[in-house]
């Protein structure tokens, strides 16, 4: 019995630490690169999609975010809404390959005269444009 509360108390120690538990607060990092970036919009509201590559080793794309780039959320002087793509770093050493990140996005307030979205990397930033809606034929 004292054993298995020993066994108890020690994982929960372990698995709560501060430093490397699940209770670690990890920084959110920009990716490495953008690689592909959608936008579209329906009904008002505007849907992205955005692929990057970060220092991230896994076979299966690791989850991301995608940041406002800036406190006002206001068009840049383009048309465009600005975003920063991130992810959670491994706890463990930084990889040195490289792995796919995705990010998604629906934006229910969107300013008037959106034409996309310009998404940053660490060292690259790519534009979306917002397709233009097709005339209906008569």
């Amino acid at each position: 019995m004292k054993a298995k509360l020993f066994l108890l108390i020690a994982a929960a120690l372990l698995l709560l630490n501060p430093e490397s538990g699940m209770c670690a607060n990890r920084e959110l990092v920009k990716v490495t690169r953008i690689e592909t970036v959608k936008a579209v919009m329906k009904r008002g509201k505007l849907f992205v999609a955005v692929e990057g590559m970060a220092k991230a080793k896994a076979l299966i794309a690791t989850g991301g975010r995608l940041l406002p780039h800036s406190a006002d959320r206001q068009l840049n002087k383009d048309g465009l809404l600005e975003y920063d793509l991130v992810f959670t770093p491994p706890h463990k050493e930084p990889e040195k390959k490289l792995g796919p990140v995705r990010a998604s996005l629906k934006e229910s307030h969107v300013p008037a005269g959106t034409k996309g979205v310009r998404i940053f990397a660490e060292y690259n930033q790519i534009d979306g444009l917002i397709p233009e809606p097709k005339k209906k034929k008569k």
